[in-house]
């Protein structure tokens, strides 16, 4: 649990910070990095799964947020685009709680067998 904790924010930020390194902090890149980091958040909420520890969900939630509120500023003009995406995100991360080992369960059950065997078991519910 705790190398979880330690580790998670390191892995993040040094994701997130090569890529806006390479890609470059412009405006015109602006879209393409709010996706990315949308990308990222989804394959690191599949990793959060499969190991079956969120901290490294918590730890990307302020690079998803920013990047949730840049869409809806741009592609919506929504005036009210941080309470829309305080909504969504609430929600999402709501209803991935809730849902926590039925999604887990379902994400063991596409890996590869060997890989299942080698993971923390998910609750029988």
């Amino acid at each position: 649990f705790w190398l979880h904790l330690q580790a998670s924010p390191m892995i993040v930020h040094s994701i997130f910070a090569l890529i806006a390194y390479e890609v470059g902090l412009k405006e015109e890149n602006a879209l393409f990095l709010a996706l990315v980091a949308i990308g990222i958040y989804a394959v690191f909420a599949v990793i959060a799964l499969i190991v079956d520890r969120r901290a490294i969900l918590v730890s990307a939630l302020i690079y998803f947020v920013i990047a949730m509120i840049y869409l809806l500023r741009t592609l919506g003009k929504i005036e009210m685009n941080f309470a829309i995406s305080a909504v969504l995100i609430g929600a999402t991360l709501l209803m991935l709680s809730a849902y926590w080992q039925k999604l887990r369960a379902v994400v063991l059950q596409a890996l590869p067998p060997g890989w299942a065997e080698r993971l923390p078991p998910t609750s029988k519910l």
